[in-house]
């Protein structure tokens, strides 16, 4: 996903700090962990009023699944289409949410967390096996100064 700068911001240099995964457990027994990858940060010119600038952000998110054995299956030959391809929606329990952390050329830390907020196992299987499902994730942002 892309955050589209305006003439107000201007893009940051950034170092990570840490970039560990975030962890639920499906309902079915998949370990599910997410990751948002950070390409650029863009922070506002002025400071907001409580001292901390604006912050934008292009990144993708990262998945990764370990599926138990009885959930595999050959690898799907047609593409997935939805909503057809929808097999259920499934519950989901965090086990570990640490957040993700960048630190700007001006010395601000960008913590960063995803959130899931929906979960949907699909019909499909991937090359490995693999069930694949699709999700809603959010990040959370949060700003501090070094």
């Amino acid at each position: 996903m892309s955050f589209i700068p305006t003439t107000e911001y201007r893009e940051v240099d950034f170092e990570v700090i840490k970039e560990p995964w975030t962890r639920y457990s499906l309902e079915d027994n998949t370990l599910l962990r997410v990751r948002t990858a950070v390409a650029k940060i863009y922070e506002t010119k002025k400071l907001g009023d409580l001292g901390y600038p604006n912050v934008g952000m292009a990144y993708g998110l990262v998945l990764s699944t370990i599926v138990p054995d009885g959930l595999r299956g050959p690898e799907s030959k047609e593409p997935l289409k939805l909503p057809e391809d929808i097999d259920k929606e499934v519950s989901f329990k965090l086990i570990l949410e640490v957040e993700q952390e960048y630190q700007t050329e001006d010395k601000y830390i960008i913590a960063v967390k995803p959130v899931l907020t929906k979960a949907v196992r699909t019909k499909k299987f991937n090359s490995l096996g693999e069930r694949i499902y699709q999700t809603n994730i959010q990040n959370i942002l949060n700003v501090r100064k070094h």
